[in-house]
């Protein structure tokens, strides 16, 4: 298991670490775009939709990236975005309160609109964040691609401090208090301090890297810490619907990590956040 998921991470890591940062204009919104729409492939899966439904779902998903490519503005994804974050913050509160208010979480009209709020709005915010290169210091920008890169970098970062923390903390100590084991029996609150100190170690280099002056070392550690926290989010709300639904893993698609979903979950409440974060402050 953890060979296998090494192994895909080596050979996916460089590829995608290209793909966001050097390829540019059709060609990355086509690969952004196959991505999330296998992610809402495997979202029909872990909500238990028909086949109709699925079909329909895909239609819309499709119909609504072409659409908002079509009529794109940052305004446009400034406010998808921010409208995103009040679901977001809904879905915290289906989190903790799982399974009481989940009775009809499989409605089909309501996975449908919980999985487009879950995915188109990251989908533009990772356009919109590649799309725009900010100013990060006097005479010094950062392009779109490198930007989306330190967000996602900082993810991924907290997603392996996390995993590694948890069952060596776990393992060595026998401290395992779950984080929310109703929704995710394997998440534990040491994998979630793990997923902060590793957030708090990237946000530190990514000042000195990006040479930050705009931003304090202070203040890009609390914003690693909060992004952190709503990462952890995402994927919490995607635990609670394979949890729904009986259901380990998304797909199978990528060896040792399971569906594309299980890769992007935690991007799906982070990209809108973080859009708006850097909207807001800069």
């Amino acid at each position: 298991m953890l060979l296998s998921r090494v192994l895909t991470a080596l050979i996916l890591l460089p590829l995608a670490v290209y793909a966001i940062v050097y390829v540019e204009g059709l060609w990355f919104t086509l690969i952004l775009s196959l991505v999330f729409v296998v992610g809402a492939h495997e979202w029909t899966r872990i909500t238990a939709m028909s086949a109709s439904a699925r079909n329909i779902f895909i239609v819309l998903v499709v119909v609504s990236m072409l659409f908002l490519d079509r009529f794109f503005s940052p305004l446009l994804a400034f406010e998808i975005a921010a409208a995103a974050l009040v679901f977001w913050a809904l879905s915290f509160i289906q989190i903790i309160r799982y399974p009481l208010i989940c009775k009809r979480c499989h409605q089909t009209i309501g996975n449908m609109l919980r999985g487009w709020w879950v995915l188109v709005p990251a989908w533009l915010s990772m356009l919109a964040i590649k799309q725009n290169p900010l100013l990060l210091a006097e005479n010094f920008s950062v392009t779109g691609g490198w930007l989306l890169l330190g967000m996602m970098v900082l993810i991924w970062g907290a997603d392996t401090g996390a995993y590694f923390s948890g069952r060596l903390i776990s393992h060595y100590t026998r401290f395992r208090l779950k984080l929310l084991p109703q929704v995710s029996p394997g998440k534990t609150w040491a994998g979630a301090l793990g997923a902060l100190v590793c957030g708090i170690l990237i946000s530190l280099w990514a000042h000195d890297f990006y040479q930050i002056e705009l931003f304090s070392a202070e203040l890009m550690i609390i914003a690693s810490m909060v992004l952190v926290a709503v990462s952890i989010v995402g994927d919490l709300y995607e635990s609670l619907q394979k949890r729904h639904s009986g259901i380990k893993d998304s797909g199978h698609i990528l060896p040792g990590h399971g569906g594309i979903l299980d890769r992007i979950d935690s991007l799906t409440s982070t990209a809108p956040f973080f859009y708006v974060m850097i909207a807001v402050m800069v």
